[in-house]
């Protein structure tokens, strides 16, 4: 139990030493590399913070800062490109990386079996249903136990939060931390929370997102709920176009973290509006919004949906790699737990 109380203040010891090992490349390594230390600035300062979101960048993006010339762009593409691998590889050695991959446990033993282990790690889970399912709760105790040890089905980092809707209840967090024997200042100081207040500051949030993961490891980064403000910022039809390109953008962005820092990404998201009963345009009332664009975004998409008193029902809505099934759990006061009888 000691130990465990412990963990926050270890985790601040250790980070140095992960990010270094295994951990993303900061973007200062391309000094090393002929690179001068003015370009690296400049790539800083647009939000490329490790040499993996260069690699991962496409060209005419850093034709886009001013100082980078083409020779410059393709000099920075060529050096990141030598430290970062993104050429073919055996199907054996990507199903050896797959079996390595953390997942980080829900707190109910029946959902992480549903969902093969936990929330998986370098992928994005969508959770989505109508109000009351309980996507925020399990948002609120995947912030927790994020934190925990490698053995108790934890990812030992932090937890980034952006909220939406003015959910966020640090009291909660406090309850499911006592629930696993960790210190609550220490669980609390290891969750960075910001409230997005539009659209625009939402995608924002990912920039400085990037810059916090690439100094300390996190573990974990939940957006709740990532369409709640895209329904007040683009109303109607005519602006559907532009909702949908500047979600693609954000959740790439979201894509980009899962990838280059190896987090689990979390996103809620809502279901269809209904008018006097019947959907609007007669869509699937339980359907996720979003359209396409979210749906290919997210790796996995799990819909909640109410059971009696405090019980909730996950299935798993879409899966590259899990069967369709359900499993039942439990909100409680000290977070998510399996379902009483």
């Amino acid at each position: 139990m000691a130990m465990m109380q412990e963990r926050g203040g270890v985790m601040e010891q250790e980070e140095e030493a992960d990010m270094g090992a295994g951990g993303p490349l900061l973007i200062q390594t391309l000094e090393q590399n002929g690179i001068s230390a003015t370009d690296v600035k400049k790539l800083e300062e647009k939000g490329y913070y490790t040499v993996e979101s260069v690699a991962f960048a496409p060209k005419k993006a850093l034709l886009e800062i001013k100082g980078i010339s083409e020779a410059k762009a393709d000099k920075i593409l060529t050096e990141a490109s030598k430290l970062v691998p993104m050429g073919f590889t055996t199907a054996t050695e990507f199903h050896q990386k797959r079996a390595d991959l953390v997942q980080l446990t829900t707190g109910s033993k029946e959902l992480d079996k549903l969902l093969g282990g936990g929330i998986e790690t370098g992928s994005i889970t969508e959770i989505f249903g109508e109000f009351r399912t309980g996507k925020t709760q399990l948002c609120h105790t995947l912030a927790v136990t994020c934190q925990l040890p490698l053995e108790m089905g934890g990812g030992e980092g932090k937890c980034l939060y952006i909220d939406t809707e003015g959910t966020f209840r640090p009291e909660r967090l406090l309850a499911v931390a006592d629930k696993f024997g960790l210190n609550g200042a220490d669980v609390l100081d290891n969750v960075a929370y910001a409230r997005a207040y539009n659209s625009d500051h939402q995608t924002q949030l990912l920039i400085q997102a990037a810059a916090m993961m690439a100094e300390s490891r996190y573990a974990l980064c939940i957006v709740d709920s990532a369409m709640a403000l895209y329904r007040t910022d683009y109303a109607g039809r005519g602006e559907l176009s532009a909702r949908q390109i500047h979600l693609a953008r954000f959740l790439r962005m979201l894509l980009r973290l899962a990838d280059e820092f190896g987090v689990a990404v979390v996103i809620t998201n809502q279901v269809v509006a209904q008018v006097d009963g019947a959907a609007m345009f007669a869509a699937d009332p339980k359907k996720p919004i979003g359209g396409n664009i979210m749906a290919h975004a997210s790796t996995t998409r799990l819909y909640l949906r109410k059971g009696r008193g405090e019980t909730r029902i996950c299935k798993i809505y879409d899966s590259p790699c899990l069967p369709e099934a359900e499993a039942m759990f439990g909100i409680y006061a000290d977070g998510i737990g399996d379902a009483k009888d």
